[in-house]
């Protein structure tokens, strides 16, 4: 390829939209705003927005070098094996807002806070690790999406981006012919300006309008019209459904009331939070099994990642689990994982590793005898991201 240095800038969001999601962010988090302490943070989120104006060259042949020259291993054959029957299955993407790997296994007040997500951490069929290190701000659910569909991390000038990533896992899919590729978020399009971004990772639809389609609250409409939507279309398809009750703060209200809370064995955020862990993994519970009954689980492979940590454990880890990928036996990592590491490891799982020629920036967990990346290696794909994203890069290479 001849080396093209591409001066190029593509405006990421409009006054106008900038406006717009500042507005439904206030009117959806206006006690976050109002009660505790968060003018000023929304206050930065909106200049954020409006003053990511930077130009970036990027040299085509130098990135791709630093991209390409990244150690990719093998993925074993016994695994590639498998994994190619997935090809033609559909692919259901839970992503659960602000799931904390140390939320799991917990008992509190007699109560085990997340029984679903416990039995298939010790389900040996399961692609279960959790230990994945987060690299996504708290609260740019956005970024947890790119980073988790397209391989790239943050872009820290512009934390919501619209650049079309044609190698996107949804971009992918539509590619191959899966029809309906739809995302079904707990939030209007209009926050993080999801109606952008999300068609431009490769989301044909987005079903927003949830108090019309589920029953009850938080969680439990989302799953509920999840369902609605998942039975109704096609299939193969590629779905992401976007939980929210697990979003801060942790005050009472729309707190689900347990033992948990009753205990008195936690402080109050901790034990708010761990309710709110419960109440979801209960609708988790109830959705898996409207999959099985509907005969829609066997024909599919169930992500289920967390976007990034709560605000309550920083420093702790998030989980990811691949529930019916037709693993021949129990899957470990044999090095310390980061969010950027669950693209390519999709790929694999979805037999598709080898139909494109973007891998993302992370190296996939399936694949052993590689080196875990460096902080400098991570520094270094975050600066190739955020380049990415602010160029035609997707649009102009093969």
């Amino acid at each position: 390829m001849q080396s093209v240095r591409i001066h190029y800038y593509r405006p990421q969001m409009t006054m106008r939209e900038c406006l717009a999601d500042s507005f439904s962010l206030h009117k959806l988090y206006k006690d976050d705003i109002i009660r505790h302490g968060y003018v000023l943070a929304y206050t930065f989120h909106f200049f954020e927005k409006i003053m990511c104006n930077h130009q970036f060259s990027l040299d085509d042949n130098e990135l791709l070098r630093k991209i390409e020259t990244a150690p990719r291993g093998e993925l074993p054959a016994e695994l590639a094996e498998a994994f190619a029957a997935n090809r033609h299955k559909s692919l259901i993407c839970i992503v659960v807002e602000s799931l904390d790997t140390d939320a799991l296994g917990r008992t509190v007040g007699g109560v085990r806070v997340t029984p679903t997500l416990d039995s298939l951490a010790a389900d040996t069929s399961v692609i279960a690790l959790t230990n994945i290190k987060h690299q996504i701000g708290l609260g740019h659910s956005s970024d947890g999406h790119v980073i988790t569909f397209g391989g790239l991390m943050r872009c820290d000038q512009c934390p919501i981006t619209f650049v079309n990533h044609k190698a996107a896992l949804p971009s992918i899919f539509h590619a191959l012919n899966f029809e309906h590729n739809f995302a079904i978020i707990g939030e209007g399009r209009a926050v993080w300006n999801a109606g952008r971004y999300l068609p431009a990772l490769g989301f044909k639809s987005i079903c927003d309008d949830i108090s019309s389609l589920g029953q009850g609250t938080g969680d439990k409409a989302i799953f509920d019209a999840a369902f609605e939507v998942i039975k109704n279309s096609q299939r193969p398809f590629c779905a992401m459904v976007s939980t929210i009750s697990m979003h801060g703060p942790y005050v009472p209200k729309n707190t689900p009331v347990t033992a948990i809370s009753r205990s008195g064995e936690l402080d109050s955020k901790l034990s708010y939070y761990l309710e709110r862990t419960h109440f979801f993994d209960t609708c988790l519970a109830n959705f898996l099994q409207q999959l099985k009954e509907a005969d829609i689980y066997q024909q599919s492979v169930v992500l289920i990642v967390a976007d990034h940590n709560s605000e309550l454990h920083w420093d702790t880890f998030i989980p990811m689990f691949i529930l019916n990928a037709g693993v021949p036996h129990r899957i470990t990592a044999d090095r310390a994982l980061t969010q950027l590491d669950i693209y390519p490891t999709l790929l694999d799982v979805m037999g598709m590793a080898n139909s494109d020629y973007w891998l993302g920036m992370g190296q996939s967990a399936l694949r052993p005898g590689l080196p875990p990346l460096t902080d400098d290696e991570l520094h270094q794909r975050s600066v190739l991201s955020q380049r990415l994203l602010q160029t035609d890069y997707f649009r102009t290479t093969p």
